[in-house]
């Protein structure tokens, strides 16, 4: 069993991090994505524009937590291999230099093709950059890899954020209808629909909440 467990590793390895990024992404992309949209439209007039704008062409559903999770799958199953093939051929560097420093030490047996010390160092130099070449270039991948897979949950955390403050919007219209005319309602669906920016979200919700207050609706 133990042997078994073993020889697919990695296997195991990527299926319960697939296992935990299905489960896990839609409610972490909802707290990421409202963490993220409350910073940046506070300290950003540009991007709290972008967001109420979004806003008022009032998307009510998004599927892309679901190409997120598979996203983040494809690199991290594309980092696990970059990560292992590379570790692999570090590992099999670094048994040459030690082979070519031992017998510098004399303590291999000279290889039947005679070389000079000299080659030998340089042999040794030549292995050495190039495996520092190699993980400096699996460092780069990782770093790369790292910053895609953020971008990918922040673009599809604040792209759920505006479905679910749509839906809580649709939500609240639908609990004041009964109190209000039908012309009030109208109109308050074409400023939703007209907004620009957080003033007019203000606007939109101080309406809301004094016809709740007034009936008692919270």
């Amino acid at each position: 069993m133990k042997a078994l467990i073993n020889k697919h590793k990695r296997e195991i390895i990527i299926s319960f991090l697939v296992s935990i990024v299905c489960f896990y992404i839609e409610p972490v992309l909802k707290y990421i994505g409202q963490f993220v949209v409350n910073i940046l439209t506070t300290i950003s007039t540009q991007f709290s524009n972008y967001y109420y704008h979004s806003l008022s062409q009032s998307p009510t559903h998004s599927n892309d937590y679901l190409n997120t999770a598979l996203l983040l799958i494809i690199l991290t199953i594309m980092f696990m291999d970059s990560y292992y093939k590379t570790g692999k051929y570090s590992t099999k560097l670094r048994n040459q230099i030690q082979e070519l420093e031992e017998v510098i030490a004399g303590k291999e047996p000279e290889p039947k093709v005679p070389v000079t010390k000299e080659k030998v160092l340089e042999e040794i130099t030549t292995d050495k950059k190039f495996l520092i070449k190699t993980q400096r270039i699996n460092s780069g991948i990782a770093i790369l890899q790292i910053i895609i897979g953020l971008y990918i949950m922040l673009s599809s955390s604040i792209k759920q954020t505006v479905c679910e403050q749509v839906n809580s919007f649709n939500n609240e219209v639908t609990k004041i209808s009964p109190y209000i005319t039908d012309n009030e309602i109208k109109i308050i669906k074409s400023k939703w629909t007209m907004m620009k920016n957080q003033n007019d979200y203000t606007q939109i919700a101080n309406f809301v909440n004094a016809v709740e207050k007034k009936y008692n609706l919270n």
